[in-house]
């Protein structure tokens, strides 16, 4: 499975990869200091997506065409105008953003990684050091798994 979208007047296919995760990772991961890596580029972006952020649609297809050769390789700024174009044609973000979150969860290359995201979500519920904590801990579960059924329906 992947997707294509239309850049310039051509169809560019996104791809999920090897070429998608290292890009993923140094472009738009979180510093961990123990590794003195970048890491979780890929849950960074899943996580813009289910939050509704258009800009991790961006991020989403640079990572996507990381496999093309660098002439190949649309730069960002293409891809965000493509994005917009795709925006205004469907006249709202929410058809894009369903659109990437199914390929991420359903690529065989990530379903495991979207799978142990939402069961690393699960340690949130009844979570924290005293009960307020805990219950701002459960309101954000809460709020994340409704924006989870939102994206997924």
């Amino acid at each position: 499975m992947s997707l294509l979208l239309t850049i310039e007047n051509k169809e560019v296919q996104g791809k999920p990869s090897f070429a998608f995760l290292k890009l993923a990772d140094s472009k738009y991961g979180t510093f961990q200091e123990q590794t003195g890596k970048m890491v979780n580029g890929l849950a960074n972006i899943l996580t813009g997506i289910v939050e509704g952020d258009i800009q991790a649609a961006a991020q989403y297809w640079d990572c996507a065409t990381a496999h093309l050769s660098k002439k190949g390789k649309p730069t960002i700024e293409q891809i965000e105008e493509a994005l917009e174009s795709r925006i205004e044609e469907d006249g709202d973000t929410e058809p894009l953003l369903k659109e990437i979150y199914k390929e991420i969860s359903e690529s065989g290359f990530f379903k495991k990684t979207v799978k142990n995201y939402w069961n690393d979500l699960e340690l949130m519920k009844g979570f924290g050091k005293d009960e307020e904590e805990k219950a701002q801990n459960n309101l954000a579960y809460e709020q994340t798994l409704k924006k989870k059924a939102a994206i997924e329906g």
